[in-house]
């Protein structure tokens, strides 16, 4: 399933290799995504940001804080189980206004 409304994924993983395969099976879907260097980058990303993005977060500890700051944004947790994780994603893009 392919999104084309023009919404991307914001992908926030301690887990490099972890977030490299996420993002290339995001690709492979036809789900565009982006994953910041930093925390402060994820933050001006979604400052800047229109409601177009849905998140994805592992247990990082900007999950709460994102969650409380950008209320307007969906987020999942990423797991292990990348086709659990990318099905989780679908649902979130689906719910984001």
């Amino acid at each position: 399933m392919a999104d084309d409304s023009g919404r991307a994924i914001l992908v926030l993983d301690d887990s490099g290799e972890r977030r490299t395969h996420l993002m290339a099976r995001l690709a492979d879907r036809g789900l565009p995504s982006v994953a910041p260097k930093t925390p402060l980058e994820a933050i001006d990303l979604l400052s800047r940001s229109s409601p177009r993005l849905a998140l994805v977060a592992a247990e990082t500890p900007m999950h709460g804080f994102l969650a409380d700051d950008f209320p307007w944004l969906n987020t999942t947790e990423i797991t292990d189980d990348l086709d659990d994780t990318i099905d989780r994603v679908v649902v979130a893009l689906d719910d984001t206004i």
